[in-house]
């Protein structure tokens, strides 16, 4: 559990550690009464950061699964977001719904999707599926945004 501990609760461990360091100090300076005072303290500790440690496992489990369908499905958003962007940067005259600002937009925007997702890969890769997760669902959100501000919808 310490293992884990270290990764999921680090700052609950320093506590339990802290309490368990100070009942060791009373059992070599034979101050058992304390030890006992303290016991409820120290096992409480112990208890948060056993529930940390679920907690943090079960929400990483959740963005990795949550992971499987962005890395399915953002590829595909940014493709056709390109796809669309390519198409009426060559037309002479853009679609009514769509306004030449708002082109130039979603090419800017187009480029941080691209390297938020590539940060999103990497945080995967690292094992940091939460911070994966967060900026999938974002780049997912504005890839959908730009799909629709540019006539488009978003792959199925």
């Amino acid at each position: 559990m310490r293992d884990d501990a270290t990764v999921y609760a680090p700052d609950e461990l320093k506590t339990a550690d802290e309490k368990l360091a100070t009942a060791k100090d009373n059992i070599t300076w034979e101050k058992y009464q304390a030890v006992l005072d303290q016991a409820p303290d120290l096992n409480a500790s112990v208890i948060a950061v056993k529930e940390a440690v679920v907690s943090k496992q079960t929400l990483a489990a959740a963005a990795a699964r949550e992971w499987t369908d962005l890395s399915e499905q953002v590829p595909k958003i940014v493709e056709a977001l390109q796809s669309r962007v390519d198409e009426l940067s060559k037309v002479r005259k853009l679609p009514p719904e769509v306004k030449k600002e708002t082109l130039e937009t979603a090419k800017t925007e187009l480029e941080g999707m691209k390297t938020t997702w590539a940060a999103a890969s990497a945080a995967f890769s690292a094992g940091q599926a939460n911070d994966a997760a967060d900026k999938g669902r974002t780049v997912k959100a504005k890839g959908e945004e730009l799909l629709k501000q540019l006539g488009a919808s978003a792959p199925a």
